[in-house]
């Protein structure tokens, strides 16, 4: 993932407008041009492989790297969980770090470290607690249709929406991750079933996705809406399975994306209030958190 544009500085473009085209603003303005390293890495019980991002970031003003400029192949990048240690091994597509999940377990309620260094004397250091789902339940699920004001005429599509009981007594964060519709042909039931995806995306959503239990603790929450991947004229015949996906993210997790967003709901806006993307790294930029995924299902007769 790419971290860049971590700060809104219209006021350098100012800076810049008044001076000649020629002149070095970093000699006239105290400007740290030095790279850093951006870091991203998000872990999860349900993981098959433990992957991290890594780059260098790109300078505010000045000259930019290329990608090529921008990798870090040669890094030292390591988990542990207090305990054991585990090393990452560099893989040049699809420019990651990556280790099995089988030689460090992601386990619920334990907190684990990830170390980078780098040639040139970058160190980034950061931790996280992986949450505990105990007390989240999604407690209900559907799939209805949604009128649409079309150009063309009145129109409707289907969307999933599902809804979860918060655990009460301590802070929570989330993020609504997928829901899916199984069904299978009538005339063959003994087919292959038929999987439907809805995708909860984050432009249509005004919580984009996340929620925190921070006003409603123990309450009840409920989803956007999820739309469907395949575009079908008709539903699938009664009864089918709807199943959803909800993560329960640490607060390092729900901070960094909360962040992101914001920056693209503003960028382009030279009047809009700067954004500073969260981090909790130490020596670089970017994040290092965990999520637990809960899931659901509902047999619709």
């Amino acid at each position: 993932m790419k971290i860049q544009n971590i700060y809104k500085l219209f006021y350098l473009g100012l800076i810049l407008g008044l001076g000649s085209c020629e002149t070095d603003v970093t000699k006239d303005v105290n400007i740290d041009t030095t790279p850093k390293l951006a870091v991203v890495s998000f872990i999860s019980p349900q993981d098959t492989v433990l992957l991290v991002n890594l780059q260098k970031t790109q300078p505010a003003v000045g000259k930019g790297m290329s990608r090529e400029e921008a990798r870090v192949p040669n890094a030292t990048v390591q988990l542990s969980d207090g305990t054991k240690t585990v090393s990452l091994r560099y893989e040049p597509t699809p420019d990651v770090y990556r280790v099995s999940a089988s030689k460090l377990p992601v386990l619920a309620g334990k907190t684990y470290s990830l170390t980078v260094s780098a040639p040139g004397g970058y160190a980034v250091s950061g931790s996280c607690t992986v949450p505990r789902t105990e007390g989240v339940q999604i407690t209900d699920m559907a799939v209805s249709p949604k009128a649409l004001d079309n150009p063309g005429g009145p129109a409707s599509v289907e969307v999933f929406t599902f809804k979860w009981q918060d655990a009460a007594g301590q802070p929570n964060y989330y993020r609504t991750l997928a829901g899916t519709r199984e069904s299978r042909d009538p005339m063959n039931p003994n087919g292959p079933p038929r999987i439907e995806p809805f995708a909860f995306n984050s432009w249509n959503d005004k919580n984009k996705n996340l929620y925190s239990d921070e006003k409603t603790d123990g309450g009840l929450f409920s989803s956007g809406e999820g739309s469907s991947q395949l575009h079908t004229p008709q539903p699938p015949p009664k009864p089918y399975w709807l199943y959803a996906t909800l993560a329960v993210t640490d607060q390092h997790y729900y901070r960094y994306h909360r962040s992101v967003y914001q920056q693209a709901d503003t960028d382009g806006n030279p009047f809009a209030e700067p954004t500073l993307i969260y981090t909790n790294l130490q020596g670089g930029l970017g994040v290092f958190a965990a999520y637990n995924e809960v899931k659901g299902s509902k047999r619709v007769e």
